[in-house]
């Protein structure tokens, strides 16, 4: 992905959080409403079961155009099963996309 194209960030927003979000959103000029048939939904829904069953409490899906790899941002349970842990990549700077 070459500089100046940016990443998608898919996030987890509860029940109780969800008007404030959406609200922020709306705040700032994005409009919503249109809907496409699509898988995607049951897909993610997998996701974080499988992520959830290792341990790991996903918040957020950040995707990149042009590769078919999907970054979680993700809270760990916190008596983990070490074995049930995935390979992680840690970034020096977490703030980087």
């Amino acid at each position: 992905m070459s500089e100046g194209q940016g990443k998608f960030i898919l996030l987890y927003v509860s029940n109780e959080d969800s008007k404030e979000m959406i609200k922020h959103v709306l705040d700032e000029g994005v409009e919503r409403g249109v809907f496409l048939k699509s898988d995607l939904s049951s897909k993610i829904v997998e996701q974080f079961d499988f992520l959830k069953g290792r341990g790991y409490f996903p918040n957020a899906m950040i995707l990149s155009q042009g590769n078919n790899l999907v970054e979680f941002a993700f809270r760990r349970h916190p008596q983990q099963d070490p074995n049930k842990k995935l390979e992680e990549f840690v970034s020096d700077d977490k703030f980087k996309l």
